[in-house]
């Protein structure tokens, strides 16, 4: 987890600075037209960017990645009790082990993956899959602490989560058949969820930002 939390750190004070750029330059304009009232509210947005307290940025990171860790688990647990329930002779047992190898060392190589200027990448899909919810903990739209809480004890039960950790959160083992029945060891292999996902898209990021605040 150590290396996923370099890189969330160095996306997120990335983003923080792109941020920060393009509110100068809003600043710039809105000085130049006169209007001394937006150029203010700016000022006050980059000051708060410019101002968000380390510790904050780390907690977010944090429950961020746990989270994230929680989901994948899951999903690597469906998966698991689903390969159980099939049979398989020796020669399938091991095309499944060095399908699942071969799959667990790309995500090795992905975490890997630097820049020419040997710098983190910057552009989340290069990091596998990415994220596209918020979680009730770390949502800077919900107004109370108690709300959040209240929605972080329920978050796997929201009815718009269409994901399979969700659905195996709330209805228990109830796998569907027919996606594993008729798969071999190697598209099983293949496909198993072996990705760690943990990169925010960019919007999620910036919500994210918006909590440390």
């Amino acid at each position: 987890m150590i290396i996923r939390r370099k890189i969330m750190m160095f996306n997120f004070v990335y983003e923080i600075n792109q941020q920060v750029e393009y509110l100068e330059k809003k600043k710039k304009k809105a000085k130049a037209k006169g209007n001394k009232a937006k150029a203010k509210d700016c000022e006050k947005e980059i000051s708060v960017l410019k101002n968000i307290p380390e510790d904050n940025i780390a907690a977010v990171i944090d429950k961020w990645l746990t989270y994230t860790k929680s989901e994948n688990l899951t999903m690597y647990q469906i998966w698991r009790l689903s390969l159980m329930q099939k049979k398989w002779n020796p020669l399938e047992q091991n095309a499944l082990k060095i399908c699942l190898r071969m799959m667990r060392g790309k995500d090795l190589e992905v975490l890997q993956s630097r820049t020419k200027s040997n710098d983190f990448h910057t552009d989340e899909g290069k990091y596998g899959p990415v994220f596209h919810q918020i979680y009730p903990l770390l949502d800077p739209n919900i107004a109370t602490a108690g709300e959040r809480l209240e929605k972080h004890r329920n978050w796997h039960k929201n009815p718009n989560e269409k994901s399979l950790a969700s659905a195996f959160l709330t209805q228990g083992v109830e796998l569907d058949e027919n996606t594993f029945a008729n798969m071999t060891a190697e598209d099983l292999g293949l496909k198993a969820p072996t990705f760690f996902k943990f990169m925010p898209s960019k919007e999620i990021l910036r919500l994210l930002i918006k909590r440390a605040t």
